[in-house]
């Protein structure tokens, strides 16, 4: 299809470092998360 034609002709640069910028989000997200107070993370959770 066009669609599987247009993905592998992405470079593999492009798709690693978007990659790394989805890993880097969820690691500060996760970080601001544990700063939080224990009661704030477990509704959090509960959520």
């Amino acid at each position: 299809s066009w669609r599987e034609s247009a993905s592998s002709s992405l470079p593999l640069a492009v798709t690693c470092s978007a990659t790394i910028q989805e890993q880097a989000r969820s690691l500060l997200l996760a970080g601001r998360l544990a700063q939080r107070p224990s009661t704030n993370k477990e509704d959090f959770v509960a959520v």
